[in-house]
Formats: structure tokens, sequence, C-alpha cells
């Protein structure tokens, strides 16, 4: 049986020490931007791409300066995509301005809703153009192991390879949920993960001065391979500062209480007998109550 380029390649990865699919996306990222530097610079197909993306990812613009001689490419890209960032910057500049300035509430209003609107739009992008190629060859790679994993050497190799990393198997499942293979493929990894839970036990074991005399084994450096297990290879995932930023516009839940707190404690200062016009007739709630309706 006749198999393509593909096929040898994901052979090659699995004796990579880390996740074959992480192994083998990094090196096709390498060759998408050795082939953008050095062929498609000047390409408006490839320049309206960027822009729309507003360059590439923090992971693959890092990796552009690691392409030889790129550094002519990256200044020709970026400083284009530098421009259109002054460009709208300059138009937030005018907006906060013009917000500041007047003392209209209804002009005013309707400033600061063009200011959101304007940050929303500069915020907007598109995926990385390698990106984009990465999560098409990403399921090309995992449907291939999937297909080949009943034949008896491929299985052998894979199982005597790293395996996949948690990213990559949950999309593995996602998208290959009816595939045949699918239960083979998780018992392996299932197989995989107890027995790097095993070694992790055996490295902190050793560590206690009562076995530390004992010999060290595969354990040794257990601890960096299930970090490459749960997150896959440096980068290639990205991390999560940006589900962290609270927005600028909603004060938090603390400021909230806070205002409550002290807009009820202004209330209780009142001379005795003295009730606020807003209050008149209504019973005062407890501060509990108000509290938890901040």
């Amino acid at each position: 049986m006749e198999h393509s380029m593909s096929y040898f390649n994901l052979l090659d990865a699995f004796s990579a020490d880390t996740c074959p699919i992480c192994a083998l996306i990094d090196k096709e990222s390498k060759r998408h931007l050795h082939a953008l530097y050095y062929e498609f610079v000047n390409d408006a197909g490839v320049r309206d791409s960027l822009h729309r993306s507003r360059g590439f990812c923090n992971w693959h613009a890092w990796a552009s300066t690691e392409i030889t001689c790129s550094n002519t490419g990256i200044s020709i890209i970026y400083r284009d995509l530098l421009n259109s960032e002054i460009a709208t910057i300059r138009e937030i500049l005018n907006l906060v301005a013009s917000t500041r300035a007047s003392r209209n509430p209804i002009t005013n209003f309707r400033r600061k809703k063009d200011l959101t609107l304007a940050l929303n739009d500069w915020k907007k992008k598109e995926a990385c153009i390698v990106c984009t190629a990465n999560a098409g060859a990403t399921l090309f790679h995992l449907r291939e192991l999937l297909d080949h994993l009943g034949e008896e050497g491929f299985s052998d190799r894979f199982r005597a390879s790293m395996g996949l990393c948690l990213p990559h198997l949950k999309i593995l499942v996602e998208k290959f949920t009816s595939h045949p293979n699918l239960p083979l493929a998780l018992e392996i990894q299932i197989e995989k993960y107890q027995r790097l839970s095993w070694e992790l036990g055996e490295f902190w074991r050793k560590h206690d001065y009562r076995f530390a005399h004992e010999p060290k084994g595969a354990e040794s450096d257990s601890w960096l391979r299930v970090i490459k297990q749960f997150v896959g290879m440096r980068e290639h995932f990205g991390n999560d500062l940006h589900l962290t930023h609270p927005s600028p516009v909603q004060p938090s839940l603390i400021t909230r209480l806070r205002r409550k707190a002290r807009k009820f404690m202004r209330g209780s200062a009142r001379p005795k007998g003295e009730t606020p016009r807003a209050m008149k007739g209504k019973p005062k709630p407890p501060m509990a109550d108000m509290l938890l309706k901040a």
C-alpha cells in the first residue's frame, strides 16, 4: 500500500519529544513564514489578509524574527500596519478630546457611544493567516492519524510516542466523534496518561530523603512531560490574559459594594427624623439586602 508524504511526516513526528501534532504544526508554521517572507511580502492578497488580522499573532510574530533574512520583510509589512494603527489612534484621540470638550450631556452621550464603537472596531481582527493555515493542517493530520491507527506498525509507533497533548486530544474528539478508530485512540491516551501519572508519583517519591538513594529512571523528566501533555508546545495555544481584563466601563463588584455602603452610611448619618425625599413613604431596606442588590 502506497502512502503519501504526510503519512511519513506523521511517522517521523512520533519520535519527537512532544505531541506529534504540535511538532508537525511547528514545522509547518516555520515553512509558511519562510515562504511568506521570501515570496509574498508584496503580494496584495497577503497584505490585505495581514491588515484584517492586524499582523501576525504573538507566536508567529516572534517566530518571524527567527526566519533567516526576514528583517526586510518585517520592516515592509509592519511599517504598513503601523501607519494604519497611527491613523486609527488619531481617530480615537479626536473622539476622546471631543468627549471632554463638551458640557452638553446629550452630546457627550453620543460621542462616548462613538468612542465605544471606534474602540470595538479597533479591537476587531481576523485570525492570524498562519494560524488559519495551521487549523486546517491540524484537522488533516488528526484525521490521518485516526485513519491509520488500526494498522499494526503505525499503531505501535504511536504507542511509543509522547501521544497527543490535551488540546489536540479535545479537537480530535470534537471533530471526529464518529470515526471508528476514535475509541482506540482514547484507550491509548488513557494508558499513556496513567503511565505518566505513575511516573510523577515516582518522581515525587524519590525526592523523599528515605528513597533518594534509589536510581533515577524515566520519571526524571515526567514533570516536564506533563506540562507538554496539558498545554502542548510552548506558545501554540496562547494564554488566558485576555480573559482576565475587566471592562473599563463597568466598575468591579467591590467598587459597587463600596459605593452602596457609602450611600447607605450617608443616609444613616442624617439627623433623626429627617428622611431623604426619595425615601419618603418607603421602608428602609436592611444593609445586607442593599449590598446583595449591588
